[in-house]
């Protein structure tokens, strides 16, 4: 008797805790996809302001993975931003490109499978190349994965068009 009172006590105990903790409510898909698609939109915003703390900030701690149109083609690994930011200003310098811009279109694929991400984004590019002005429509490929401190990319592709 005195043992069923006392596991009666504990259940009903452990009963009250569970209704009171507080819930916090996974997002949405539609949040979710909201959030994957305004991270893209503030990498690029920062990369249009020539902010590369921002982008690098943007990018998830680690491991990444990243490619682009410009030697080597792909950085791995732990400082791969940072490595990636100093190539792509070292192939605008030695081509003598200036004026980027990057103008995103609506995505053309988005799936969100818990807390990672994958996303397809056109880009219209433009710069210049020895002062002439060059037009590239090309496409933003990119993984994310969700955290207690928001989406961050983790792996990225950028697709180069005809130019």
């Amino acid at each position: 008797m005195h043992s069923m009172r006392v596991t009666k006590l504990i259940l009903t105990g452990l009963a009250m805790f569970t209704m009171v903790q507080p819930t916090r409510a996974a997002p949405s898909a539609g949040d979710a996809r909201s959030e994957v698609i305004a991270l893209a939109h503030r990498v690029v915003d920062a990369f249009n302001k020539g902010d590369m703390g921002t982008v690098a900030s943007l990018m998830a701690a680690g491991d990444q993975s990243i490619i682009d149109e410009m030697p080597p083609f792909i950085w791995r690994g732990a400082g791969a931003t940072e490595a990636w930011l100093a190539d792509v200003a070292k192939d605008a310098d030695l081509n003598k490109d200036t004026d980027s811009f990057s103008v995103l279109g609506p995505p053309t694929f988005i799936r969100i499978e818990g807390d990672r991400a994958y996303a397809v984004f056109p880009d219209h590019f433009t710069y210049k190349r020895h002062g002439v002005r060059v037009n590239e429509d090309a496409r933003w490929t990119f993984t994310a994965q969700n955290s207690p401190t928001g989406w961050h990319i983790v792996a990225t592709s950028f697709s180069a068009g005809a130019h």
